[in-house]
C-alpha cells in the first residue's frame, strides 16, 4: 500500500483559491492511478481531508458493506461519506483548487501544513495544526 507520511509546508494562493501539492505526496496519488481526490472537511478538526478516489471508494465500500440500502444508518453513512464529498484534480503543475466551504472550515489564508495520513492526507493552518498536536499530547499524557 501506498502511504502518505511525514509533514510538508507550503503556501495557499488565498486570490486564487489553490495550493500545490507536495511532490512526495503527488507521487503517492500517481503510484495510485489517482487522477481524482476527494475532499471532505475533517471530522472532529478545522482541516481538509485529501483522499485518493480509489482508496475513498474502498472505504466508502466497506463503510458501506452489509448495511441495508433503505436503512436510516444507509442514509448517515451517505451522508457523511458521499454528500460531504467534492471531487477534484491535482492540475499538471501539482495544484488544486479548493472550495469556497473547505476554505472557510480550515481557515486557509497563507501557510499551510500537509500532513499524512497513512491512506490520505491533511491540509491545516500551521497554528491549528500545532493545537491538534498539543490536544494529542494531552491525551497521550492522560492515558
Amino acid at each position: 500500500m501506498s502511504q502518505f507520511t511525514g509533514s510538508y509546508d507550503g503556501t495557499f494562493d488565498a486570490k486564487k483559491g489553490r495550493l500545490s501539492v507536495p511532490a512526495p505526496f503527488r507521487q503517492k496519488l500517481a503510484q495510485l492511478n489517482a487522477e481524482e481526490v476527494m475532499l471532505r472537511a475533517c471530522d472532529g478538526g478545522s482541516c481538509i481531508e485529501v483522499w485518493p478516489q480509489p482508496v475513498y471508494q474502498e472505504v466508502l465500500a466497506e463503510a458501506l458493506k452489509g448495511v441495508g440500502r433503505f436503512t436510516p444508518e444507509f442514509a448517515r453513512l451517505s451522508r457523511k461519506w458521499a454528500a460531504s464529498a467534492i471531487t477534484a484534480r491535482v492540475d499538471g503543475d501539482g495544484r488544486l483548487l479548493l472550495p469556497d466551504a473547505l476554505i472557510k472550515h480550515a481557515g486557509l489564508e497563507g501557510p499551510v501544513t500537509f500532513v499524512g495520513m497513512v491512506d490520505l492526507f491533511h491540509i491545516w493552518t500551521p497554528a491549528l495544526y500545532a493545537e491538534q498536536l498539543a490536544r494529542d499530547a494531552e491525551m497521550e499524557a492522560a492515558a
